[in-house]
């Protein structure tokens, strides 16, 4: 029996003709071959998307039309962080729960307001020639301070420290009062209770483009 005859009845046995099987390997490999190309350009397309609508935060060049605007919002986002801050703190101690509070402040109002004093920051640090004879300097001190306060009423529940929690509070009062003394002596007090209050500027310049609550 030569090679050729086994092979040939190899192949009857088990019905076997690759040549006959060989379009349909290719078919399902091109198929396969055209689902992951698909799949592929989808992924890149919905990155493409994301990339094209993720919000640009620009930095505001100030000058003398808008500072008095920005000073206010300043001002303004500091009260907002700080009164957030506190009705936080009033709940969770009410309902005697400071690791609650702790997990708020840790991953809830940190990672905001640092998201906030960022955009100030880098706003001030571009604008810092013109800042020079700004009375706006002192709220970014201020609000700079702010993280350490929400660390100590933080640490106040949780060791359950009473004399650090009268201080905190009555050194956020007083930084409240820098605020405003901030606002008026730069002739803005009214304008800014009419901003608190929901109001808008009397004269509005362009919208700024502030990060606030």
């Amino acid at each position: 029996m030569n090679l050729s005859t086994t092979e040939n009845k190899i192949n009857s046995r088990y019905n076997f003709n690759f040549s006959q099987h060989t379009p349909y390997v290719f078919k399902l490999n091109f198929l396969l071959l055209c689902l992951c190309l698909s799949l592929f350009l989808v992924g890149c397309s919905d990155n493409s998307t994301e990339n094209e609508t993720a919000p640009v935060t620009e930095i505001l060049e100030l000058n003398a039309d808008n500072i008095d605007e920005f000073t206010i919002t300043f001002a303004n986002t500091y009260l907002n962080t700080v009164d957030t801050l506190l009705t936080e703190f009033k709940k969770y101690k009410k309902a005697n729960d400071p690791y609650g509070f702790a997990q708020y402040r840790n991953y809830y109002w940190t990672p905001k307001y640092i998201e906030k004093k960022d955009y100030y920051l880098t706003t001030i640090e571009k604008n810092r020639a013109f800042l020079e004879t700004s009375k706006v300097k002192p709220l970014f001190d201020k609000f700079d301070n702010l993280i350490y306060y929400g660390i100590d009423l933080k640490r106040s529940l949780l060791e359950k420290d009473r004399k650090l929690l009268d201080e905190t509070v009555a050194a956020l009062k007083d930084q409240e009062a820098v605020v405003n003394a901030v606002i008026m002596s730069a002739g803005l007090d009214a304008k800014f209770k009419q901003f608190r209050k929901g109001g808008n500027l009397s004269k509005p310049s362009a919208p700024l483009n502030i990060i606030s609550n």
